[in-house]
Parts: structure tokens; C-alpha cells; sequence
């Protein structure tokens, strides 16, 4: 409806009159392009045949991570534009964060209340300790996936207490941790999709290329070369089967889903039991229906689980260093100087 018809559409308009003001309430100025195709915002004009605004939006500069072309943040049912300026939220959902001074009788801003959080919930706005929202991790994940953000956003805000995410450190420590394993918040889903090269730099203790090595595939087999595509259960199999509570052939049917890639049927065995015992009712099996995990409904609930029990329930979180959060996530200390810097970048604007 947005990008190439009117609406509302001419058959359900009145006889006579019509309507003047159309998508996110705005005038339609019909002169230009024909009923309905140009609506007439403040600052700038819209036209619904492409679905975009004919010129940048006057505080581009405020917002570098939006196009400057966009409309709503390209997620018109979550966003909605204020007279064509940037995106803005209509807290019509549970979960949105946000920071606002808290206000007095007469609606005035009491001091040093400019930092406030807030999260929506049960139809109204709460006062909280910490809120995430989605446009201060936006600021430093750029390339992410919005929807994934959103999930993001939502999940913390409404669960994150019962996941052990209930300080500025806790919080700071799981996205800078998830922002860089899911490729800045872009990957839901493990790939195997390896070059026969990066098949042997990847798993060197499974695979070998040349010289024949007792114990290991041949990597010529298996990975992705001109000619071939790689046989990505396959891979899978050989180097998860026979672990993790896996059989030999589920490897790739357990393979890493959500937003810290869960991996092996024993974590999601541990999964399944935590969130059936946590939310009453819940009765979904990640072991029968392991795609479940990358869904919006869990592919952050699962990152939290993970994150809670080999973080939060291990060390001292609020006050563990970066490197020692990443041994744990990692297992060694890959793209350390990426997540300290994400770290940093989150505590100074979280708060």
C-alpha cells in the first residue's frame, strides 16, 4: 500500500469528498502525479509509486545510520515519520526502550532526570534502571539487520532481569559479545558454505588439503571450489557428529542457530528446559524443532540463556574485564580489540 497504490483504496472511499489526508496522516497534494502518488510532509514530499522521499531529510546529519532517503526507518509498521523528519517510534508495542526526563505536574522536565530510562509496557511507559533502545545500538551496529535490533531491544527490556542482564556491565558486556559474533547483529544461522582453503584454516583438526593426513577428509571433497559447491551437511557432520550429545549424521541438523549461534542438541536440550521452566505455558521443543532458535521469538532468548550460563553464572560479570568475557564466548581471544571497542562505545551512550 505504501510503495504503489493510494489508500485508502478508491472503491472504499466516500462519494463524495474523498480524503485529503492519507499514509501517516499527511495532506495529499494530488496536482503533482495524480490522486494519492504525492503526499505533502513539512520538510519534504513523499511519493508512494517508489516509496521514498524526493529530498534528504533536513537532519541527515544527526543521523548518519539512516539513509537519507529512507521512509520510517524502512519499517513503516513499526515507525512512523514526524512531518519527514527522521523515524520515530509510536510505542505501540511492548519491549521499546527510551531515555527521557521525567516530568513534574505542569509537564517541565525536573533536573537531572535528562537520562531517565524508560520501557514500554502493559500500555504504559515504566520507569527503569537500564533500557536499551534500538537507536543507540543502531548508532554503532550500522550494517545490522533492524528487525534483529528490534528483537534485541525487545528481549532485554521485557527479560533481561530473568537472564542476569540487569546492570549497564552485564548489558554492555552481552552486545558487545553478540554484536560481534553475529557479524554486527547480521547472522542468525552457522554457514558452512567453506572454500576448500578456508575449510582447512577453519577446522584443521578435521580436514587437510595435499599430502594425505591419517584421521582427516580430504578438503578437495568437500569445500567450495570453481566446479563444486560446498556439501555443507556434510561438513557439518564430520566436524559436530559424534559431539555435544549429536549423533553422527545431526551435526548439521544442530548446527549454530541465534544470535550466539547455540550449537549441539545437548545446549539445546539445556535451551528447551530452561524456557519451559522460566515462561509458563511454554512448551516448544528445540530439540524436535531446532530451526525455532533463529526465529525473532528466540533467536535472542537463546543468546541470553548462553550468556547466563557461562557468564553471568560463572564469573563476577559487572566487574570482569572484556578479555575475560571473551575467553569464555570465544574460547580464545578473537576480534578482542573489536568488542572492547563496542564495550567502550556502548557504556558511554547506554547510560
Amino acid at each position: 500500500m505504501i510503495f504503489s497504490t493510494t489508500y485508502p483504496p478508491k472503491s472504499s472511499r466516500p462519494a463524495m469528498g474523498g480524503y485529503r489526508y492519507f499514509f501517516n496522516g499527511q495532506e495529499a497534494d494530488n496536482e503533482v502525479f495524480g490522486e494519492g502518488a504525492f503526499h505533502a510532509f513539512e520538510y519534504r514530499m513523499h511519493d508512494t509509486r517508489i516509496g521514498r522521499f524526493w529530498s534528504v531529510d533536513p537532519l541527515a546529519g544527526k543521523f548518519p545510520w539512516w539513509s537519507t532517503y529512507q521512509f520510517a526507518g524502512l519499517m513503516p509498521t513499526w515507525y512512523r515519520e514526524l512531518e519527514g523528519l527522521e523515524p520515530n517510534y509510536n510505542g505501540s508495542y511492548n519491549g521499546q526502550g527510551a531515555h527521557a526526563p521525567i516530568l513534574d505536574e505542569n509537564n517541565n522536565p525536573l533536573p537531572n532526570t535528562e537520562n531517565q530510562a524508560w520501557i514500554w509496557n502493559n500500555s504504559t511507559w515504566n520507569k527503569a534502571e537500564v533500557a536499551v533502545v534500538y537507536e543507540t545500538m543502531k548508532s554503532i551496529f550500522t550494517r545490522a539487520n533492524p528487525r534483529y535490533l528490534k528483537n534485541v531491544e525487545i528481549a532485554i527490556n521485557l527479560h533481561g532481569s530473568s537472564f542476569g542482564l540487569d546492570s549497564y556491565e552485564s548489558i554492555c558486556h552481552f552486545l558487545s559479545q553478540v554484536g560481534h559474533e553475529s557479524q554486527g547483529f547480521t547472522k542468525v544461522e552457522e554457514s558452512f558454505n567453506y572454500s576448500v582453503a578456508g575449510l582447512v584454516s577453519t577446522f584443521s583438526k578435521y580436514f587437510y588439503v595435499g599430502t594425505p593426513v591419517e584421521g582427516k577428509k580430504d578438503a578437495a571433497l568437500y569445500g567450495r571450489t570453481t566446479g563444486q559447491s560446498a556439501k555443507e551437511e556434510e561438513i557439518a557432520n564430520i566436524v559436530y557428529g559424534n559431539r555435544m550429545d549429536n549423533g553422527a549424521k545431526e551435526g548439521y541438523l544442530y548446527r549454530g542457530r541465534g544470535l550466539l549461534q547455540l550449537t549441539g542438541k545437548s545446549a539445546y536440550r539445556g535451551f528447551t528446559e530452561y524456557i519451559n521452566s522460566t515462561f509458563t505455558n511454554n512448551t516448544d521443543d528445540f530439540v524436535k524443532s531446532p530451526e525455532l532458535v533463529k526465529t525473532d521469538q528466540y533467536m535472542v532468548l537463546s543468546a541470553m540463556w548462553f550468556f547466563k550460563k557461562h557468564v553471568v553464572d560463572k564469573i563476577d560479570v559487572n566487574n570482569a574485564s572484556v578479555r575475560e568475557v571473551t575467553k569464555i564466548i570465544n574460547g580464545g581471544y578473537n576480534g578482542l580489540e573489536d568488542r572492547e571497542s563496542k564495550y567502550e562505545q556502548l557504556k558511554s551512550i547506554l547510560k
